[in-house]
């Protein structure tokens, strides 16, 4: 007795070490992508359904197996890794199957084994089918240690994950019943391997929470596809196997993206502005309150300065630098300077001096174009300063006629930066050509001679489409005030005062309308286009219900990167808002665009598979400004083109098609981000904040708090230092715009670090507010009005512990989320108060005050807050009386 124990516990010893050395460095089990999101929640929406395979797979089968289950099973195996190798792009793949009663002498243990292989695309299928066979071999000799522990050593357990999420079996080879009862998200089991007269079957289960029927249906058929071409060939290279037949891939080529058109090559952007100042040389072009400005006196206004900027020796592939808050100051220079034959540099003053001065400096600007007030920020320099105020008498003496054109449609029409992922921003050189396009196609396709509203500031791209989509078609520009811009109120009153026809907004601002106006849809009955960008359209209830009730307008969801500004357009059905997708489509190409899902190897990927996004065509941007490696590393050439010196874009983005053509985007591939629609890299941050002479290492975080995008930073110190929160936020605000700026800031002793010495990411600690972090003294709140608003900053901010004193912005507020709190403080007191009261005075106490001087005094403040505060601890019968009462 004593004999067979050691035995089986040397067995079992032998066995540990088989599995601990298997499971080293796992990856992340693969799951196939899904056509919901994922909730967490697992086995209450299980569903199956079952599928005949082609006669033609099941004789591959047995003929190349030679009628051999085990074979066949291992054949099966084999053809699931290559599906998901080429389908998911990893390469390191586990998958799961169930141990068949006969093949296991320990019945009172776990039936469940992981099966681990390394695919290469180099290898032949034959070489991949050894290998697997090897792999079942091995993990049947060693099945009689527990799964479970199995998934203990791997250390799945300890992170709450699995080893596997797919699941392979045959009926021959495995029991069903235990194969089904697998956790597992997708399960894959064949019946009918033996069997010459009938055909061979698949049953699949699968979480209908997470995948439609349809998409098990062509996941089943794609795998057939991959399993029959591997079979049939099985001495050609994995990567060379044909994932889809010729027809689709041409359709997907071809039909998808023939899109071209003829539109006006040999023209630059002022030139279309011209064209329309000739035609319409008295309309009004722009309006900012009570002062209005026609096409001509616009255009004569920017000539003078592009008669003065050429003095200065700006021409074509130049870079004007320009920080002009006032509005009509700037589009005036931004067309001065296109005119001159330059390039515009948007500066924007609320970045920090020492990023703006990067910036004009990293471009080669030549001039700043600004205001007196910044006049002495850039003096000292070798830049030329120019003042849009101060100098303007001196502008205007120049000639006022059109300058001679001396642009080429390939010269730099502006340089806009984004978050660099090596610690400094990238400049994006767009020329004249890809923004021609898009204006002829916008034109053809949305409202012309509308009242637009520009909303985006300068510094974002979409600011262009906004301007030169009204002043190529005859519209009028509507720029929006600074203390509009967040201000959902002051916003839908600017909308129906102005009688704004189209708008194009970020989508969490569309989301934040729609909550304030949807009631008073009537009142916006001249808006007919809405266009939102800049991050994913997320479809709320109360977008639903604006646009049920707006059934004069339309929405459009716009994509496209700043490397090549809009590429797609998705229309929402307006016959049937109530069935709009939670998440939008990005839908077809743009004039003379393609998009292309690829894989790593640069292979298209059929309907329904993601994969990374590229774009070619006309809309590239020429590159990053004075960075040829990384140009050359997101710009490549374009392997589907016959024609030389073609390229594609590599977005990062990972889409799919959908079965109509239409694209749909499922996230990123790397850990670049949006933050308010802003592009954000958190390798910069990271590169920023270990500057700090006292930070040892950093890495930042995205984390979705409250369905909203929030930068985490942990950070550990040098030596034993002091290092504080407080210390590197205000680091980190003299190097970072706003809206990189971590919401949180943790500084630990050490970071969880993973078997191969790196950090480990997901071991990092979900990031606890600490008044550390801030710099004001604790005052708590004591009256009812301090009480109800503090507790409505404590759920918009999320943060427990709120002062009456401390800053809004300092407890990690924006402006985003400023116009969040507005409305629920509009919500709870029933008063009309402008964002501008917060921003003036961003303390709890500061804003009551404001409220108490719109209602006549703090009186009536506590009052509402009083009874508040008593409805809010009547119980829910208490409640129902009350209401019952007052009706």
């Amino acid at each position: 007795m004593k004999s067979n124990l050691r035995f089986l516990g040397e067995l079992l010893e032998a066995e540990h070490s088989y599995w601990s050395k298997k499971f080293e460095g796992r990856p992340e089990a693969i799951r196939l992508p899904g056509d919901f999101k994922r909730t967490g929640e697992r086995g209450k929406t299980r569903a199956a359904v079952e599928f005949e395979l082609r006669d033609e797979t099941k004789a591959l089968l047995n003929t190349i197996c030679g009628g051999k289950d085990s074979l066949i099973f291992t054949a099966l195996v084999t053809g699931m890794k290559v599906f998901l190798y080429r389908f998911r792009g990893e390469a390191d793949i586990i998958v799961g199957t169930g141990i068949h009663k006969k093949f296991s002498d320990v019945g009172s243990l776990n039936r469940i084994l992981a099966l681990r292989d390394t695919v290469k695309p180099e290898m032949r299928s034959l070489d991949l089918l050894q290998q697997v066979k090897s792999t079942v071999s091995e993990a049947y000799r060693n099945q009689k240690y527990p799964f479970e522990r199995v998934e203990e050593l791997s250390g799945a357990r300890a992170e709450g994950s699995r080893l596997f999420e797919i699941v392979v079996g045959l009926d021959s080879v495995n029991d069903s019943d235990e194969l089904l009862g697998i956790e597992a998200e997708t399960t894959f089991f064949f019946s009918g391997a033996g069997a010459l007269d009938s055909r061979m079957k698949v049953r699949v289960e699968y979480d209908a929470g997470v995948y439609k029927k349809g998409t098990i249906a062509r996941y089943v058929e794609q795998f057939e596809s991959i399993l029959s071409s591997m079979l049939r060939a099985p001495e050609t290279p994995i990567l060379e196997l044909p994932l889809f037949d010729q027809s689709e891939r041409d359709y997907i080529i071809k039909e998808l993206n023939d899109t071209v058109r003829d539109y006006r090559t040999d023209s630059c952007i002022h030139q279309l502005f011209e064209d329309q100042v000739n035609k319409s040389p008295d309309a009004v072009a722009f309006v900012l309150e009570n002062a209005l400005l026609t096409y001509d006196e616009l255009n004569r206004r920017a000539n003078c300065l592009a008669h003065y900027l050429r003095e200065l020796s700006v021409g074509p592939d130049s870079t004007v630098g320009m920080q002009v808050d006032g509005s009509l100051e700037m589009v005036i220079g931004v067309l001065g300077v296109l005119k001159a034959g330059g390039g515009y540099l948007p500066l924007d003053s609320v970045y920090p001096r020492e990023r703006l001065t990067y910036m004009a400096e990293d471009a080669n600007a030549r001039v700043i174009l600004t205001e007196e007030q910044y006049r002495s920020a850039w003096a000292g320099g070798e830049l030329r300063v120019v003042t849009m105020d101060g100098d303007w008498n001196e502008i205007a003496a120049r000639d006022s006629s059109n300058p001679v054109n001396e642009t080429d449609p390939d010269n730099i029409a502006y340089v806009i930066y984004t978050s660099g992922s090596t610690g400094r921003p990238k400049g994006i050189a767009m020329p004249h050509r890809p923004l021609v396009n898009l204006l002829e196609w916008h034109n053809a396709s949305l409202a012309t001679e509308a009242r637009t509203l520009q909303f985006a500031p300068l510094s974002f791209d979409a600011s262009f489409h906004e301007i030169f989509s009204a002043w190529t078609s005859g519209g009028t520009l509507y720029p929006i005030p600074n203390a509009v811009r967040f201000d959902t109120i002051m916003l839908g009153s600017l909308l129906v005062e102005e009688r704004i026809q189209k708008i194009t907004l970020p989508v969490v601002m569309l989301q934040q309308l729609a909550e304030e106006a949807w009631g008073k849809a009537q009142s916006l009955a001249d808006l007919v286009v809405v266009i939102t960008t800049g991050e994913q359209l997320l479809i709320t209830a109360p977008i639903l219900n604006l646009f049920q009730s707006m059934s004069w307008s339309s929405l459009h969801n716009h994509y496209g990167p700043s490397e090549t500004h809009v590429v797609t357009s998705f229309v929402l059905p307006r016959e049937a808002v109530q069935d709009w997708p939670s998440y939008s489509p990005i839908g077809k190409p743009i004039w003379n665009t393609s998009m292309y899902i690829l894989d790593q190897n640069f292979c298209v990927m059929p309907f329904g598979i993601p994969a990374e996004l590229y774009i070619g065509g006309d809309s590239l941007a020429r590159g990053y400004l004075g960075r040829p490696s990384l140009t050359a590393e997101r710009f490549t050439p374009n392997p589907l083109s016959l024609s030389a010196g073609e390229r594609l874009y590599r977005t990062g983005d990972l889409a799919r098609y959908l079965d109509g053509g239409d694209l749909e985007l499922l996230g990123r591939m790397d850990h670049q981000t949006k933050i308010r629609g802003f592009r954000v890299e958190p390798g910069e941050i990271e590169a920023v904040i270990a500057e700090h002479p006292a930070v040892k290492a950093a890495v930042v975080l995205v984390r979705d708090i409250q369905g909203e995008n929030r930068l985490i930073a942990y950070v550990t110190p040098e030596n034993t230092n002091n290092l504080t929160a407080a210390d590197l936020n205000q680091f980190a605000k003299q190097r970072l715009p706003e809206y990189m700026l971590p919401w949180r800031i943790v500084v630990m002793d050490e970071m969880p670090l993973n078997q191969n010495g790196k950090i480990d990411r997901k071991r990092l600690p979900d990031a606890e507010w600490s008044r550390e972090a801030i710099e004001d003294l604790y005052l708590a709140p004591a009256t009812a009005a301090e009480k109800v608003v503090a507790g409505i900053w404590s759920r918009v901010l999320d943060v427990e512990e709120i002062g009456i004193r401390d800053n809004f912005f300092r407890l990690g507020g924006h402006s985003m989320m400023a116009t969040r709190l507005m409305f629920r403080i509009r919500e709870a007191f029933g008063i009309e108060i402008p964002l501008r009261v917060l921003f003036a005075e961003p303390t709890v106490e500061g804003l009551i005050n404001g409220m108490a001087k719109i209602w006549g005094g703090r009186e009536t403040v506590e009052e509402v807050a009083s009874a508040l505060l008593e409805v809010d601890q009547l119980s829910e019968d208490e409640l129902s009386m009350l209401m019952a009462e007052n009706q």
